[in-house]
């Protein structure tokens, strides 16, 4: 793809999440500073069992990466009952266990693979309180993923050298889901975190990082939805904190994208190539403090 076209795409994709920002924070543009207006700021740590799967048009699995990875996390929420708005970002990174083939030859082989994801999430929430106390909150929203994917050099049984690849993985998507509160006493609460989400403009540039002398490449993947479900346990504290708890589950896919002709400073060499279809399923933990700020 030319760099003007990506760097037209990428303006619509900002003008989009700019617009649908503006559209979302509209219940709150009306509160004033002698409103109820509630901020809250929130951080915290995680860990992810990150698990990413790719397979051929007959659902043969031709790579896959496991590893646990460590992250943090940190957001930021308005909120005038009924109405809240939140912003978050998620950052993981560490090394996972890659096992896969080569790209030529389709050898089996073994090695390591450097993740470094970013995950940023608006949402605008309805809040709805029973008489018995417990809280639902609908929402929706709009999120952007990063995912660089660096798999590294390694050899093979017999010797032979292996060359690293670098993939980054962008794509945007919209949420919609409800938190269900099924318990409520004193200080302690549970909800039921569940959401689906549908990809938009997912993309992959994948790096050859010298080998062979191979130009850069861009796909566009297929777009599928995904979900996530959680369970999360609130223990007030003294001082306007909070602890939050939540283990949760997540999974999306992408479809195989269309072929592309290998090229060499610009020149088509004789192989093209794609970028299969995908699942990644996370299992992964959040350990947060939420200081209620006035």
């Amino acid at each position: 793809m030319p760099s003007y076209q990506r760097q037209s795409r990428s303006c619509a994709v900002w003008q989009l999440l700019y617009g649908c920002l503006l559209v979302m924070v509209s219940p709150l543009q009306s509160v004033t500073a002698a409103d109820d207006l509630e901020v809250h700021v929130y951080f915290g740590a995680s860990v992810v069992d990150f698990g990413y799967q790719e397979f051929t048009d007959n659902g043969v699995l031709l790579d896959r990466e496991d590893g646990l990875l460590p992250g943090m996390l940190l957001g930021f929420s308005l909120a005038k009952y009924p109405w809240r708005v939140t912003l978050e970002r998620d950052y993981y990174s560490d090394t996972v266990d890659y096992t896969g083939q080569t790209l030529r030859g389709g050898i089996p082989l073994k090695t390591q693979s450097e993740a470094s994801i970013t995950d940023d999430v608006i949402w605008v929430g309805y809040d709805v309180i029973q008489e018995n106390g417990l809280q639902h909150v609908l929402y929706g929203g709009l999120g952007w993923h990063r995912w660089e994917r660096n798999i590294l050099p390694t050899r093979l049984p017999d010797g032979r050298a292996v060359a690293g690849l670098l993939e980054i993985y962008q794509w945007g998507y919209f949420l919609m889901g409800a938190k269900i509160g099924t318990y409520q006493r004193g200080s302690r609460s549970l909800q039921l975190d569940v959401r689906v989400t549908h990809t938009v403009l997912p993309e992959i540039e994948v790096d050859f990082m010298g080998f062979a002398g191979y130009d850069n490449l861009e796909f566009e993947l297929g777009r599928q939805n995904g979900a996530r479900i959680g369970l999360v346990f609130t223990q007030e504290l003294a001082d306007r904190w909070e602890l939050l708890v939540e283990p949760y589950y997540e999974t999306w896919g992408f479809g195989r994208s269309d072929n592309q002709t290998l090229t060499s400073g610009g020149v088509p060499v004789n192989m093209s190539i794609f970028e299969p279809g995908s699942e990644t399923s996370n299992y992964g933990l959040n350990i947060v403090l939420k200081l209620s700020a006035f």
